[in-house]
């Protein structure tokens, strides 16, 4: 079924729906809000990642559903639509690389280990999370990922080669600080 939309109603339309979604999204944050107060959940984690990129998902949603019953040619459509997805793949990224990191940040207070919140594996994880978004996105606008991956790969290898020793101390240092068996505080006798 196609409406027939007059150009000057468009940016009133898109305005329209885009706001019911942010009406519909503010009362849900704070729904979800008051709820995790209530409970013992650890909701506030997923709660902070998603309140600020879930308004672009509202945008997003919005100008996707005034595309669908909009008269736009469909190559035009079909260009939006990519747009589209790569923004909302974006900012799913972006709210998944941050409920990464707090959930590691818990992790690493409530077992007591004793490495800060903002180290090398915060990095790594987020940097994982946000690399494996952009690959998503490429493959959403077409190029092939097959060769970008095949020269991470090659990459990786020539720098764990490189890194060899380094490498083997840090995963000593982390077999150490997991097992607990040397804590902050003790103190070492060496041979010499």
């Amino acid at each position: 079924m196609e409406f027939y939309i007059k150009p000057f109603l468009l940016p009133r339309i898109i305005g329209f729906i885009i706001t019911i979604l942010l009406v519909i999204r503010s009362i849900s944050f704070k729904f979800l809000h008051l709820w995790s107060k209530k409970t013992e959940t650890k909701l506030d984690n997923i709660i902070k990642s998603t309140k600020t990129p879930s308004i672009y998902w509202c945008i997003a949603i919005g100008f996707y559903i005034v595309i669908a019953i909009s008269d736009i040619t469909e190559k035009y459509a079909n260009l939006l639509n990519k747009i589209i997805n790569v923004i909302i793949v974006f900012f799913i990224t972006i709210a998944t690389a941050n409920l990464v990191g707090k959930i590691y940040k818990n992790y690493i207070v409530e077992s007591k280990l004793p490495l800060l919140g903002t180290d090398l594996f915060y990095s790594i994880l987020k940097g994982t999370v946000i690399l494996i978004g952009l690959v998503i996105i490429l493959s959403f606008l077409g190029i092939s990922i097959a060769p970008i991956i095949t020269a991470l790969g090659v990459g990786g290898l020539a720098v764990a080669l490189a890194l060899k020793d380094t490498l083997a101390n840090l995963f000593t240092g982390i077999h150490i600080l997991v097992e607990k068996s040397i804590r902050v505080g003790d103190f070492i006798k060496l041979e010499t």
